[in-house]
């Protein structure tokens, strides 16, 4: 993972021990590519934002062409799933906005779960313990990850950038898709299964 501005970890509004503290111009990112091609998966986190006006991205996935990206992010107080289409020369051809949780909105101050799980076939989002469906599965592919801002191919565009904290961050390989994952009451657990888990406590693996 590589670390942009200036991110902290902080207690102020943790889930679990600390949090990364994001203030709207960092962020983190990696550079490593996960294969979610062949199994379903899960990218998770618990969030708090700051406030709940505008586009705040809180997770992406971008695939190893730059053609396609997949984005977790707070359309003002709406968790919102969205793909976002480039073209090989990676000119922004548009946005498909595959789900939205307009009946849970989101609180600024206050600690959410959400998550993007499943795969070519399905994907769903969930926000707390309510889920809806997307309207398209996930391109199969290799993909990067981000937390706290869009991941582009291009310049990174500073007003979409999260500020509020992010406590835990996983993305694993599922054996199954559940009707809801499980939201952890505990910090994220490694396993087997797991490519990739951030405490923002000092500590963090990619497999």
């Amino acid at each position: 993972w590589i670390i942009y501005g200036s991110p902290y970890m902080s207690t102020t509004r943790a889930k679990f021990n600390k949090a990364l503290q994001l203030n709207g111009s960092s962020y983190i990112r990696t550079a490593h590519l996960f294969d979610l091609s062949n199994e379903p998966f899960s990218a998770e986190c618990f969030f708090s934002p700051s406030a709940v006006t505008g586009s705040k991205f809180i997770m992406s996935l971008m695939d190893d062409n730059f053609t396609t990206l997949y984005s977790v992010y707070l359309n003002a107080d709406v968790l919102t799933l969205q793909k976002t289409n480039f073209t090989a020369s990676h000119t922004w051809t548009g946005n498909d906005e595959l789900a939205n949780i307009s009946a849970a909105p989101v609180s600024a101050g206050e600690i959410h779960y959400c998550a993007m799980f499943g795969d070519t076939s399905n994907l769903y989002l969930q926000l707390d313990n309510t889920v809806v469906a997307a309207s398209a599965g996930i391109n199969p592919d290799s993909y990067k990850c981000s937390v706290g801002v869009i991941f582009t191919p291009y310049a990174t565009l500073t007003s979409f950038i999260f500020a509020g904290t992010v406590s835990e961050f996983r993305l694993k390989k599922l054996s199954t898709i559940p009707a809801a994952l499980t939201v952890p009451t505990a910090q994220f657990s490694l396993d087997a299964d797991t490519l990739s888990l951030l405490h923002f406590n000092g500590w963090g693996v990619i497999l």
